[in-house]
């Protein structure tokens, strides 16, 4: 006796319906697993920025910079001008400053280059005609008390700020 397409149809339907409900639960379990092994695998370490009134601040790892550090960095800002210009810190820098922070003196000599390997702090000022084009700090944190090197760099972006490059004595520049 032929099997009638009915019959198939009766064999086959409650054998699909199985492998679609073992598919299902294969993905649940695949699904649980993943979240139970997100929340306890670390963090990979991923680029992390924060804006202020006058900085962008890049930080490499696997949590955000901490907000103290920010706001550490403005009232930095705010001092040094009051010192060296006698006037609290003006107009908000445009273009702001990167400020990027490297955890790695391989990431900090990437960024500004092999002649810097016995320094800590390196400040870039990009000027076109009047123009500040751009401001960029860049600091290592692997080293102790690393923000203790930020008032330095921000001295010359200070300056730069109120000083044209032809007026700066060389030993500001």
């Amino acid at each position: 006796m032929k099997p009638s397409n009915r019959m198939i149809v009766y064999l086959w339907f409650p054998m699909i319906w199985a492998m679609v409900l073992v598919v299902f639960a294969a993905h649940s379990v695949s699904a649980s697993s993943k979240r139970s092994m997100r929340s306890s695998v670390a963090r990979l370490p991923c680029w992390w920025r924060v804006e202020t009134a006058n900085f962008t601040i890049y930080s490499f790892g696997t949590k955000p910079l901490d907000a103290a550090v920010a706001g550490r960095c403005e009232a930095m800002r705010s001092a040094l001008a009051r010192d060296w210009l006698g006037a609290a810190s003006g107009e908000p820098w445009r273009p702001k400053c990167d400020l990027v922070l490297h955890n790695s003196v391989a990431g900090y000599l990437a960024a500004v280059g092999g002649g810097s390997a016995h320094t800590v702090g390196a400040c870039s000022i990009e000027v076109v005609g009047t123009t500040t084009t751009v401001r960029r700090i860049d600091l290592r944190t692997d080293v102790p008390h690393w923000i203790d090197n930020l008032p330095h760099e921000l001295t010359h972006m200070l300056m730069d700020s109120r000083l044209t490059s032809a007026d700066l004595p060389r030993w500001i520049d």
